[in-house]
């Protein structure tokens, strides 16, 4: 890629402007491997992990290593096919190594 870190977001969310999309960053993700032909959608997974971390300067970019915050979402999907669906999206938070319920999940996007 020549260098080039590419990310994808989105920051219209049912706003004036545009009164669809949701903050869920893997869903607006399915949706830019698609508008754009990434494929196979897993090579551009750092689109929405690495990439804008570093774009971002966070201290942290979201790898798993020894050392780093255990915080992760583990993904239902099995392959790049259901990354793109809506069950392959279904996913289980983990907060400082602790598996967060439902509720404290929809906390946490507020």
């Amino acid at each position: 890629m020549l260098g080039l870190r590419p990310s994808l977001a989105t920051d219209n969310v049912q706003d004036a402007f545009y009164p669809y999309g949701s903050y869920d960053l893997v869903e607006t993700f399915g949706l830019g491997v698609q508008m754009a032909h990434l494929a196979p959608a897993g090579d551009w997974l750092e689109a929405i992990t690495t990439h804008p971390a570093a774009a971002l300067g966070l201290a942290w970019d979201g790898r798993i290593a020894p050392g780093c915050p255990a915080d992760l979402v583990v993904l239902a999907a099995t392959d790049d096919y259901e990354l793109l669906d809506a069950r392959g999206r279904q996913r289980r938070v983990i907060r400082a190594g602790r598996v967060l319920e439902k509720e404290e999940e929809d906390k946490d996007k507020q």
